[in-house]
């Protein structure tokens, strides 16, 4: 009778340690399944902006339009232009905690991430890749697939008052700077044939913005 009472008492504890394995498992499982932090939109000088992850990275999928920067003449502006900022303005902005003005590292990572390789002032010409971040509509030739959901807008640039390049060119700031030159990601596509790019300028330009967060 011992003996097949201590069987049973065995039996009890090996289902139990069995079952408790196989539940933490599955919680195990569905927490590493799951993003580290999810997003919809995020505020930013009163205003929400729509807010999508790649990898690691929360991005905002808008073109910043708070206050401070310049719009274009009611004639070029288009859905989702925004308006545009010096760098240094960019800087100075005050955003949520976390959130950053994406350095040059943050749109590599990015592009990578799509198979878009990045150099300083050299241009990636794989165009069928960089339609993948490019909107569907108001680009003047060959239109972006938005795939990734980065939607970059062609809302060109200001320079020294002259709207530039609407239709052709996505241009936003990044956070870095070496003396009077400025960085910036681009993406051209004047001819059909889209390329993207880390630039720099020595000008007074006023670019459009978006923003990144780690997650």
């Amino acid at each position: 009778m011992v003996i097949i009472k201590e069987t049973k008492q065995l039996f009890v504890i090996t289902m139990l340690t069995a079952l408790l394995t196989f539940f933490s498992c599955k919680k195990e499982h569905r927490l590493s399944e799951r993003p580290a932090e999810t997003f919809s939109s995020v505020k930013v000088g009163g205003k929400f902006y729509k807010v999508k992850a790649f990898g690691a990275q929360a991005w905002t999928i808008e073109n910043y339009d708070g206050e401070g920067g310049v719009s274009l003449a009611a004639e070029n502006i288009k859905a989702g232009f925004g308006k545009y900022y010096t760098q240094e303005e960019a800087l100075g902005l005050g955003l949520p905690p976390g959130w950053r003005l994406p350095t040059t590292a943050d749109y590599v990572k990015l592009c990578k991430s799509y198979g878009i390789e990045l150099s300083q002032n050299a241009y990636n010409e794989d165009g069928s890749r960089i339609r993948d971040l490019m909107s569907i509509d108001t680009w003047d030739t060959s239109s972006g697939s938005n795939a990734s959901g980065f939607n970059a807008f062609p809302a060109g640039f200001v320079y020294y008052g002259l709207e530039v390049g609407q239709g052709k060119f996505a241009r936003f700031w990044t956070a870095d700077k070496h003396e009077r030159l400025q960085s910036y990601f681009t993406i051209r596509n004047d001819n059909g044939f889209p390329v993207s790019g880390i630039r720099s300028v020595g000008n007074i330009e006023w670019l459009s913005l978006r923003f990144v967060k780690d997650i």
